[in-house]
């Protein structure tokens, strides 16, 4: 595929997920990165602050808190760079919650995580 042109590649399918590689030039050099790095990068940030997606993985940040509102159980997953996933390292129950701050641990090498959750809570991500 490397004397294929972009515009000749399969469309992705979508959602994206966060994961997705794509490639940058950087000091003109193509790197990669992930398409959620990037969109971090396009909005100035260098981590995730700000409400999470249900079951979408996240770019980890290394120190961070989780924000919970509402009912129901909150789950947190975790992938390392091998793609191996550990799921529910931290598993939270909430009743009626109002800003119960958490602080979770992802595991040694974890570089994206997983918040699932159901419709009656929100989380939010802080950095």
């Amino acid at each position: 595929m490397a004397n294929i042109k972009i515009s000749q590649l399969p469309v992705a399918s979508t959602p994206l997920t966060g994961a997705e590689l794509v490639p940058v030039v950087q000091g003109g050099a193509t790197e990669q990165t992930t398409v959620d790095q990037f969109v971090l990068a396009a909005r100035g940030q260098t981590t995730w602050n700000g409400v999470s997606f249900s079951g979408q993985w996240l770019s980890a940040p290394s120190i961070f808190r989780l924000r919970l509102v509402g009912t129901g159980t909150i789950t947190v997953d975790s992938r390392d760079r091998l793609g191996v996933i550990t799921t529910a390292v931290e598993t939270y129950t909430i009743s009626s919650a109002t800003n119960q701050i958490e602080f979770p641990w992802l595991g040694d090498g974890a570089v994206e995580m997983r918040v699932t959750y159901p419709a009656t809570a929100t989380v939010e991500v802080l950095v």
